[in-house]
Formats: C-alpha cells, sequence, structure tokens
C-alpha cells in the first residue's frame, strides 16, 4: 500500500509534468512549419502566453510539485 502511495504522490506527478510539457513542446515545434519566419515570432508570443496561462491556473500543482509537498490535495 505504501508503494502505492508513494508512487501516486511522487512517480506519477513528475511523469505526468514532463509528459505535458514534451507534447505541448512536440506540438509547437509541429505548427511553427505552418508560418512564414517573420510570423514565428508571433506565434511564439501567442504561445507564450497560453503557456503562462495555463500555469497561472495550475499555480497549486506547481506550488505543490515543486516543494515535494504531499498535504495539499485536492
Amino acid at each position: 500500500m505504501e508503494e502505492e502511495i508513494y508512487f501516486f504522490k511522487f512517480i506519477k506527478p513528475k511523469f505526468q509534468s514532463k509528459l505535458i510539457f514534451y507534447l505541448k513542446w512536440n506540438d509547437i515545434q509541429i505548427r511553427k512549419v505552418a508560418y512564414e519566419n517573420n510570423k514565428i515570432v508571433k506565434y511564439y508570443q501567442k504561445e507564450c502566453r497560453k503557456l503562462k496561462h495555463f500555469l497561472k491556473e495550475n499555480i497549486n500543482f506547481q506550488y505543490k510539485n515543486n516543494n515535494d509537498l504531499t498535504t495539499i490535495n485536492h
């Protein structure tokens, strides 16, 4: 039972956060091809705004993971 708790509190969140990051990074790189060179900067700025919004919406999750807290559960 303790192994399962450890997995869901520590291993899965770290894996899941990396998975989300690399899936989003891959999506950005694939979509970048569709833009002309002069529009790539605007595209990156737009994607950065989306990521900042996502991070703002998930601040509790970030705080919990960055500080290895286990007491703040949703």
